[in-house]
């Protein structure tokens, strides 16, 4: 697990600590609006959970949770909005107590490549969806003792939807 700590935080190479705006270009997060809700599913070895708020107030928000035989390995906050012109997703990583990984005024960000009806590319994540009510996740991470980033793979299944 540290080394999945220790690889997160290295492919976080965009990490960055200006605040900018918190508002986002409406029309860019309402083809995002699809992410809205609650997801269950598999990757890492285990098994996952996420759960994206409607667009509100310039953003989405999420929550996220990995777990292995029902005991938690981390957590993310999520944030998808519009900085310094561009819309990014954000996040911050959490050991189960709530220490962060980051440090207090850092993050990891991940700038918005593309927008479709069916993918939302990040640069280092995507979101694709598979079908009704399914969406697969790919994350670059740099594994620690590793030169390349190796793309992994999350599944999730729609379990209900927020703010409806």
């Amino acid at each position: 697990m540290k080394s999945f700590a220790a690889a997160t935080v290295i492919c976080a190479g965009l990490a960055t600590m200006s605040p900018g705006p918190t508002h986002a270009e409406p029309e860019t997060l309402a083809k995002m609006s699809w992410l809205a809700g609650e997801w269950q599913g598999a990757g890492l070895g285990g098994e996952s959970e996420i759960y994206f708020s409607p667009v509100r107030a310039g953003a989405i928000v999420g929550l996220f949770r990995q777990y292995q035989d029902g005991k938690p390995l981390f957590y993310e906050i999520v944030k998808i909005f519009e900085v310094d012109g561009g819309t990014v997703l954000r996040l911050k990583h959490f050991n189960p107590p709530l220490t962060g990984w980051e440090e207090k005024d850092e993050w990891v960000e991940f700038p918005l490549i593309e927008v479709t009806d069916r993918e939302i590319r990040f640069d280092g994540v995507r979101y694709v969806r598979d079908g009704d009510g399914q969406f697969s996740a790919y994350v670059d991470i740099l594994h620690a003792g590793e030169s390349e980033p190796k793309t992994e793979r999350f599944i999730f299944r729609r379990k209900g939807r927020l703010g409806d």
